[in-house]
C-alpha cells in the first residue's frame, strides 16, 4: 500500500501528487522501479491499481489502466502486491482516450524484470 506522508507548510513535497505520464518518459530505456502498489474503489466505485514508482531519479504515481493491469496477470504477477520491488519496462503507443474520444500517447508495460 503507498502511503501518505503528512504534508507540511516548509515544502510542497507530499502536497501534490507527480503522475506519469507519457510525456515524462525521455529517457529510453523505460524502466521503472515499483516501490509500493495502492488497491481500492475510486469516486464511481470502480476499481483502481496504482504504483509507486521511480523513473530517472524521480517518484511519480502510475495509475494503472485495465491493460497494464491484465498484462502483470498474465506474466506471473499471482497478486498486486507482487509487482513491489519489479522493474517494468515500458513502451509508448497510441491509444483512444475514452472521455475525449481522441488519439493520445499512452504508456504500456512490455516487460517485468527482477531487481536481483
Amino acid at each position: 500500500m503507498v502511503e501518505k506522508q503528512k504534508p507540511t507548510i516548509k515544502s510542497w513535497d507530499n502536497l501534490l501528487d507527480n503522475y506519469l505520464k507519457a510525456t515524462e518518459l525521455t529517457q529510453e530505456p523505460y524502466e521503472i522501479l515499483v516501490h509500493a502498489v495502492d488497491v481500492g474503489l475510486n469516486r464511481k466505485e470502480e476499481p483502481y491499481m496504482r504504483l509507486e514508482v521511480h523513473y530517472n531519479k524521480k517518484k511519480y504515481i502510475f495509475d494503472l489502466n485495465k491493460t497494464n493491469q491484465r498484462f502483470l496477470k498474465d506474466n506471473g504477477i499471482e497478486a498486486p502486491e507482487d509487482v513491489v520491488d519489479k522493474i517494468l519496462v515500458l513502451t509508448l503507443v497510441k491509444a483512444t482516450d475514452p472521455n475525449t474520444r481522441k488519439e493520445v500517447d499512452s504508456i504500456r508495460i512490455k516487460e517485468i524484470k527482477a531487481t536481483h
